[in-house]
């Protein structure tokens, strides 16, 4: 297959040859399959490389196409870039390695003459990439865009997709409804990272993870739910404590001692002190996911009167004039 597809680059540089887009993705996806395999039998990550090496070929010469649309090898340049980043994520390089020629892809989307299949495989590797890079804005519209584009009928893709869908919506402060994970046979461990989430209970959500290690570790999922969510259940502990003390006179100051309980139910830390809760509070402030000002010396939390508690998905954005 790797002669194969040396014997395809060469013959695609070639004019009006557009007739091998078929036979392009045919054997780029096959190479893919291939690599699975060696890989499961020898465990050896360089299979990746080498199938990542034949596919960046392929793909440069797809992209330098400039003949007419219709009959253009670009047509096939997003099903190998898709394909190309899916291989670059078990490479032992970098992602961004492969993945730099493999964005240029992006600019093809709205073309007619790309299937829509490879439209919606292309935007899920494509978030998946940006997932691992932390790029977590970026990750949930590509990966909406699959969803979304993916016909209802292809029950097992959207399930698929759903599943980093899900991690990247989290992440940005968006929790899908319990009739939408029962839909996609998903309310059992992703219902209770939501319910964890939304009661501000670090600690169960932190277990439910590792109860599931195995699984997240396997989807890539792991250390960024574990990394990228612990601040925002903080901050919805805060929100709750917050909303008790509502009802005093100065609705908008929290106290640090039930700042400092609902953190220590929150992690199950029965040892954390006001200095770790300070450093929390502070981290909070700086990352903008609270509006509030600290009062160390009163031992007092100054929420912002009007929003406290922004849009987590707005944060960093510069609103229009």
């Amino acid at each position: 297959l790797c002669r194969l597809a040396e014997l395809l680059t060469v013959a695609l540089t070639a004019a009006n040859n557009g007739w091998l887009v078929q036979v392009v993705r045919a054997v780029a996806l096959a190479l893919c399959v291939q690599a699975q395999w060696a890989f499961a039998s020898t465990g050896d990550a360089a299979v990746y490389t080498q199938t990542a090496t034949r596919l960046l070929q392929l793909l440069i010469v797809a992209l330098g196409d400039t003949g007419p649309e219709h009959a253009s090898k670009k047509r096939v340049a997003v099903a190998v870039a898709g394909l190309l980043l899916r291989v670059s994520l078990r490479t032992s390089a970098a992602p961004g390695a492969y993945a730099g020629k493999a964005l240029e892809a992006r600019s093809l989307l709205d073309s007619s003459s790309v299937p829509r299949r490879d439209k919606v495989s292309f935007m899920y590797w494509l978030g998946r990439y940006y997932l691992v890079c932390y790029n977590i804005d970026a990750a949930r519209i590509q990966l909406d865009r699959a969803f979304s584009m993916c016909p209802a009928w292809h029950y097992h893709n959207k399930r698929i997709i759903l599943r980093y869908l899900f991690v990247a919506n989290m992440i940005c402060g968006r929790l899908p409804s319990h009739e939408l994970l029962e839909k996609y046979d998903m309310e059992g461990v992703y219902y209770q990272l939501v319910a964890c989430f939304r009661a501000g209970d670090l600690a169960g959500f932190q277990n439910v993870l590792v109860d599931h290690m195995d699984m997240f570790r396997k989807q890539g999922n792991f250390l960024v739910l574990l990394e990228r969510t612990k601040m925002l259940i903080y901050r919805t502990a805060l929100r709750r404590i917050s909303l008790v003390d509502r009802g005093e006179e100065r609705a908008n100051v929290v106290q640090y001692r039930d700042v400092l309980t609902a953190f220590r139910v929150s992690a199950q830390n029965p040892d954390m002190d006001v200095f770790e809760m300070e450093g929390i509070l502070a981290s909070l402030i700086s990352q903008k996911l609270v509006l509030a000002f600290l009062f160390h010396h009163q031992k007092l939390v100054n929420l912002s009167r009007k929003t406290p508690f922004p849009v987590i998905s707005q944060i960093g954005k510069v609103k229009p004039r």
